[in-house]
């Protein structure tokens, strides 16, 4: 499951930065020095990736360059379990101590500064379908968090993965990692309703309760901004304007929502036998064509090689 790596000086330089290039996220790494060592478990689950890492001092870069290969709305998340890290980005800085936990966008450049004895697990999720993610992160910096809650459930159920637990079938690993980011999620809306003050509070807290709504309520056919307003008691000027600041409009955010349905349907092992029209139809599209082209439009390819490329990759 989990692919493990132990480096010191001698090997550092290329395997290190190939392991967590492939399997993770690639990096720059600084200031190894002659005493350098890392233990690193690595795992991918579908859209998530896991490293596990056990570290003498180092500084760690995602510089501009590689930054700007990332998929947009890709995040991640620090959990800090003994010794020390610094994370600084866009100008902001926050010191990470054993029990707290904090996230930063990858599509953005950062830096990384761990004392010596340091061992941390770090998530990057797949793109978000919803603006909350990046409304928060945006607003929230680099701010620390302490690891309680489903923080805690989802850094346990990365340990228990790591750690062999989650049994190696497709079923088994689709459910954690589902159930991983729907953790992973509550706590980020959690601390986004919490940090809800200032001028653009009730814009931002209208674009939750939106997402909230298309959470449960995407696959229903009729749904339109509309409808989406009436369900929300605000006027339909009233939803366009508060979806504006995160450059979405409520049909886009409809459309977000039945795709990103869509596409775990499609990974679903345990789905493989529902038609694409039943599957397009169960994540509210009326019309097979349309959800063809907007699947490919958004993700690259047709749902049914989607499909095809999931099932290859699972029988692996």
């Amino acid at each position: 499951m989990a692919h493990a790596l132990v480096v010191d000086a001698s090997n550092s330089s290329t395997n290190l930065r190939d392991l967590i290039a492939d399997s993770f996220l690639p990096l720059v790494f600084h200031d190894t020095g002659p005493q350098f060592r890392m233990s690193v478990r690595v795992a991918t689950v579908g859209g998530l990736r896991m490293a596990e890492v056990d570290t003498t001092a180092i500084r760690v870069d995602r510089d501009r360059s590689l930054a700007s290969r990332a998929d947009s709305d890709c995040y991640k998340i620090l959990f800090q379990i003994a010794g020390q890290s610094r994370v600084t980005q866009r100008n902001a800085t926050s010191t990470v101590n054993p029990g707290e936990w904090v996230i930063y966008d990858a599509t953005q450049p950062y830096m990384i500064e761990s004392t010596n004895a340091s061992r941390f697990v770090a998530a990057l999720t797949p793109p978000r379908s919803g603006t909350m993610w990046r409304w928060f992160v945006e607003r929230a910096g680099v701010q620390v968090r302490r690891t309680v809650g489903n923080a805690q459930l989802a850094l346990q159920s990365i340990h228990y993965l790591m750690d062999g637990q989650v049994p190696n079938d497709p079923e088994s690993l689709f459910g954690f990692e589902q159930s991983t980011l729907m953790l992973l999620d509550s706590v980020i809306r959690r601390e986004a309703s919490d940090s809800l003050t200032g001028t653009d509070a009730r814009s931002a807290a209208l674009r939750m309760n939106a997402e909230i709504y298309l959470s449960h309520h995407y696959s229903d056919p009729d749904l339109s901004p509309d409808k989406l307003a009436s369900a929300l008691n605000v006027s339909r000027r009233t939803l366009y304007s508060a979806l504006a600041a995160s450059e979405r409009t409520p049909q886009s955010l409809i459309q977000e929502y039945r795709l990103q349905a869509s596409r775990r349907a499609l990974e679903d092992p345990a789905d493989t036998n529902r038609t694409l029209l039943e599957l397009a139809i169960a994540c509210g599209f009326s019309d097979i064509t349309h959800f063809g082209r907007a699947f490919k439009a958004r993700f690259g390819c047709s749902p049914g090689v989607y499909r095809d490329a999931c099932r290859s990759a699972s029988s692996e």
